[in-house]
């Protein structure tokens, strides 16, 4: 198979290349995640975590509307989620705190899971998975 007939079979499959197109943003801000944190701050750690943080952040959600709109969602969010951060790396400081937070954080996604959409627990931050009744 060529390479047009390749592109053409990626065309059938995804018409917008909305896919590759997201694909491409996720590694490009995955990429210069890891380069800053590793060779602009010389942190290896940081760099992991910026990576790993910027995939599943990247690969698990998914927010509608135009570029302004998701901006304003996504910076909405931030503090939402550097809260989260501090609170789960408090617990870290001792191997039993941790532990129970582990626990603590397994118990609630796992009744995410059984109440799912109905309870507004959908995945990422689209309220049209929770709507449709995606997981």
């Amino acid at each position: 198979m060529s390479f047009g007939g390749r592109l053409d079979w990626l065309r059938a499959r995804d018409p917008g290349l909305r896919a590759v197109r997201r694909s491409a943003r996720v590694t490009l801000v995955t990429c210069t995640g890891f380069y800053a944190a590793r060779y602009g701050l010389g942190n290896h750690v940081a760099a992991v975590y910026a990576l790993f943080g910027v995939i599943a952040s990247g690969g698990m959600s998914f927010v509608p509307g135009t570029p302004h709109e998701r901006a304003r969602t996504l910076l909405a969010a931030l503090p939402v989620a550097a809260a989260l951060v501090t609170v789960g790396t408090v617990p870290g400081v001792h191997s039993w705190t941790a532990a129970l937070g582990m626990l603590g954080v397994v118990f609630l996604v796992t009744y995410a899971g059984v109440g799912g959409p109905r309870w507004g627990l959908a995945g990422g931050l689209s309220r049209k998975s929770a709507r449709s009744g995606r997981r």
